[in-house]
C-alpha cells in the first residue's frame, strides 16, 4: 500500500480578507521539508543517540522532518520515537520498489536532503539528487575515502571542528560548516537555541543558493540551447602586401610592432608575445583552419572579419579571398566595413594620410555588387534569414540612410533578399534608424565611457616612481575594471542594441606616445564582464539577434585578442566558454524560478489582500532567490520586480 505523507501546514487566516468572503478563510503555507536519509541501529536509545537533538533543531527551525531508512527497515525504539516527535518514517518495501517514483512526485515538496555519517545513504544518493531539486547536506568523515564523494553536495557537515578543519583542507571552505550536535542542557537553554537556530538558517540559505545553481548547471550542461551567440572581431592583416611594403618597410605586417613592444613601467603586461599559433602568416591555409578550430572548441560561433574597401581599391583582402575559394576553413563569419582613411595614426601622426576614403552613389552600387558573392557563402552569418553586414563608422558616410537604401536595393535586384545592416558605435552613438540601419552596436573599449584615468599614485600601482609617472603622463592609463564597469553602467537605448566585450586593450604597441592602455585585465574578470552581457542579450534580445560582439580574436598590436599567449595561455578562450555556459545557467535558473513562480503565484495572489502578511512572503520569496553569486544578481532583480507587480 503506498503511503500517504502527512504534511505540515502553517494557517495564516484572516477573517476580513477578500478570500474569507468568498469561502476561502484559511491560506496554508507548507513548512519546508527536511528529509534526512541513514540507518538507525535496532538496539540505539533514543536518549543515548546524538543525532535525535538534531531533530529537535529542525523542528525549531520550523522545518518539517522526514526520516527515509537507508535499508527500508523500521528498527527498535529510536524508530518510534521519531514518529512521536511528528517525524514521518518512511520504511519498508513498498519504498524499496517504488522509491524513485516516490522522489518524482515529492521532487517540489523535498527542500533539503541530509546524510548522515553512517553512509548507508550514499547508494541513494545519486537517485536522491536525479530526482530532486533539493539542497545536499552531507555529514561527512574525515577520511579521504568519503562515501558521498560521488555526489555534489551542496554542503558538507561536520560535528566535530577537527573534522571541519580537515574537510576546508579538502574542499571549497565556503561549502563546509561546523554543526555540533547540541548538547543536552543546552536543548532548553533559550540563548543558545536562539544562536542554533539562527547558525543553522545560515547554513539553510548557502545550501538553497548552492542547490539552484548545481541544478540550473547540471541542466545547462545537458541542454540543447545555445542562447547568445559570440561573433569575433578578425584582423587580416597578418601578411605582407605592396602598400604596407611602401609605406612601413618591406615585409611588414603587425607582428613588427608586437615583437618590438618593451614596457611602459614595471608591471606593465608587454609584450604580447603568441603561443600555440606563433607569429602565424594568414596566406597559410593551415593557419585559418588551426583559427578556427580553436575557436569553434571554445563556443565563438564566428569572425567578423574587418574588410577594407576604398573607392574599388581593396585591401588585406587574401585571407577572405582564399577562404572563398577554397571553401575553409568552414566556420561562420560576416564582414565589418572598416570604412576609415589609413594614416600614420599607428605612430600618432593621424593627419599624414595614406589611403583617403571616398563615397559616392556609383561606388555604392559598386561596393554591394562586390559583397553579393560573399553574402552568399552557405557559411556566412544571418539574422533571420538576411546576411549580416556591420560598417565601422557610418557617421562618416555623406548620406548613410541614401547609401542603406542603394544597398538594399541591389541586394534584392540580385535576387538575395533583404540585408540586416549593424552600424558600429565606435565614436558617435545614435538610433540605427537614423542612419538607415537595423540596428547598433557598442564598441569596446568605448572611448566615452571608459572609467577614471589613473595617476601615478592610483593604488593600481604597487609602488610609484619617474617610470610610473611618465608612462600616465603621456598616455592614457586605465584599469580593465573600471572600464567594464562604466560601460555596463551605460544606459540601454530604446533601439535594437548589441553588446560588445574586449578582452584586454593596450596599443602601446603601435604608438610612441598617447596610448590608450587598461591594466590588470584577467580572465575572470573579462568572463564576468562578458556573462553580464550574454545574460542581457538573452533577456533583451530574441531568437538569431542574440549575439555579443567580442573585440577581438587577433588585434595583437592593440593587446587585445582571444588567441592563446604566452601569459595566459588558453585563459580567455576558457573564459568565454565558461560565460556561455553561465548565460545557459542563467537561463535554467530563470526556468526554475518560473516554476517556483508558478507556485508561489496561487499563495501571493491569497496574500496580496492582507498587507500584514505581504512582508512574510517577500521574506520567504527572497530568500529562495537571492544568490551569492553578483552573475545572478539580474534574474533575482527581475523575480523581485515580479513581487512588486503583485503588489500593485
Amino acid at each position: 500500500m503506498k503511503p500517504v505523507s502527512k504534511r505540515g501546514q502553517a494557517i495564516v487566516t484572516g477573517k476580513n480578507s477578500y478570500f474569507s468572503q468568498v469561502e476561502t478563510p484559511e491560506i496554508c503555507i507548507k513548512k519546508p521539508v527536511l528529509l534526512w536519509v541513514g540507518n538507525v541501529s535496532a538496539d540505539a536509545e533514543p536518549s543515548e543517540h546524538p543525532f535525535n537533538r538534531y531533530f529537535s533543531l529542525f523542528l525549531d527551525a520550523g522545518l518539517e522532518p522526514k526520516f527515509l531508512a537507508a535499508d527500508f527497515q523500521r528498527e527498535g525504539v529510536f524508530a518510534q520515537h521519531l514518529e512521536r516527535l511528528g517525524v514521518e518514517f518512511l520504511h519498508g518495501e513498498w519504498f524499496r520498489s517504488n522509491l524513485s517514483d516516490w522522489l518524482e512526485d515529492h521532487a517540489n515538496i523535498i527542500d533539503y536532503v541530509v546524510f548522515d555519517h553512517s553512509g548507508a545513504g550514499s547508494a541513494l544518493a545519486p537517485i536522491i539528487q536525479q530526482k530532486t531539486k533539493a539542497a545536499l547536506l552531507c555529514f561527512s568523515r574525515t577520511s579521504e575515502s568519503d562515501e558521498f564523494a560521488h555526489t555534489e553536495c551542496d554542503i558538507f557537515l561536520s560535528d566535530k571542528q577537527t573534522g571541519e578543519a580537515e574537510l576546508k583542507r579538502r574542499l571549497p571552505g565556503e561549502k563546509v560548516f561546523f554543526l555540533p550536535i547540541p548538547r543536552p542542557d543546552a536543548v532548553s537553554n533559550s540563548n543558545e537555541k536562539q544562536a542554533r537556530i539562527e547558525h543553522f538558517e545560515k547554513i539553510l540559505k548557502t545550501s538553497r543558493d548552492s542547490a539552484f545553481l548545481r541544478v540550473a548547471r547540471s541542466r545547462a550542461m545537458a541542454s540543447g540551447e545555445k542562447g547568445a551567440r559570440l561573433i569575433a572581431f578578425y584582423l587580416p592583416q597578418y601578411h605582407p602586401i605592396p602598400e604596407n611594403d611602401e609605406w612601413w618597410g618591406e615585409g611588414f605586417t603587425e607582428w613588427v610592432n608586437v615583437r618590438k613592444t618593451r614596457p611602459l613601467f614595471s608591471g606593465h603586461y608587454q609584450p604580447h608575445v603568441p603561443a600555440d599559433l606563433g607569429y602565424y602568416d594568414l596566406r597559410n591555409e593551415e593557419t585559418r583552419i588551426a583559427q578556427a578550430e580553436l575557436a569553434r572548441q571554445y563556443g565563438i560561433e564566428g569572425f567578423c572579419y574587418y574588410h577594407y574597401w576604398f573607392e574599388g581599391k581593396r585591401l588585406l583582402e587574401r585571407p577572405l579571398n582564399d577562404m572563398l575559394e577554397s571553401g575553409k576553413p568552414d566556420f561562420p563569419f560576416c564582414l565589418c566595413w572598416a570604412n576609415e582613411s589609413w594614416s600614420r595614426r599607428w605612430d600618432g601622426k593621424d593627419k599624414d594620410i595614406l589611403m583617403l576614403q571616398g563615397y559616392s552613389k556609383e561606388d555604392d552600387i559598386a561596393h554591394i555588387r562586390s559583397l553579393i558573392p560573399v553574402f552568399q557563402d552557405p557559411r556566412y552569418i544571418r539574422i533571420n534569414g538576411k546576411p549580416l553586414f556591420l560598417v565601422y563608422r557610418s557617421e562618416c558616410m555623406p548620406d548613410p540612410a541614401e547609401t542603406a537604401k542603394t544597398w538594399r536595393e541591389e541586394a534584392r535586384k540580385a535576387g538575395l533578399g533583404e540585408l540586416y545592416l549593424c552600424r558600429v558605435e565606435s565614436f558617435v552613438k545614435g538610433a540605427p534608424e537614423e542612419f538607415g540601419f537595423d540596428a547598433s552596436l557598442e564598441f569596446a573599449p568605448d572611448w566615452w565611457n571608459k572609467g577614471p584615468r589613473l595617476s601615478s599614485d592610483s593604488d593600481m600601482f604597487k609602488h610609484s616612481d619617474e617610470q610610473i609617472k611618465q608612462a600616465c603622463d603621456n598616455n592614457f592609463i586605465h584599469s580593465y575594471r573600471g572600464l567594464s564597469e562604466a560601460m555596463l553602467a551605460k544606459e540601454v537605448p530604446d533601439y535594437k542594441w548589441f553588446r560588445c566585450v574586449t578582452p584586454s586593450w593596450d596599443n602601446w604597441a603601435r604608438r610612441q606616445e598617447g596610448a590608450s592602455v587598461f591594466i590588470d585585465s584577467t580572465p575572470e574578470s573579462y568572463r564576468n564582464w562578458l556573462s553580464t552581457c550574454i545574460n542581457d542579450a538573452n533577456l533583451r534580445l530574441h531568437g538569431e539577434e542574440r549575439i555579443v560582439f567580442i573585440n577581438a580574436w587577433n588585434e595583437w598590436a592593440e593587446g587585445n585578442h582571444l588567441e592563446p599567449d604566452k601569459q595566459f595561455g588558453h585563459g580567455y578562450l576558457e573564459a568565454s566558454r565558461d560565460a556561455l555556459l553561465d548565460g545557459r545557467v542563467i537561463a535554467e535558473l530563470r526556468q526554475l524560478y518560473d516554476k517556483d513562480e508558478r507556485g508561489m503565484n496561487r499563495l501571493s495572489r491569497q496574500l496580496v489582500e492582507q498587507g500584514d502578511q505581504i512582508s512574510l512572503l517577500q521574506k520567504q520569496l527572497g530568500d529562495i532567490l537571492v544568490s551569492t553569486s553578483w552573475r545572478l544578481t539580474a534574474p533575482v532583480r527581475w523575480v523581485k520586480q515580479k513581487i512588486l507587480d503583485w503588489k500593485h
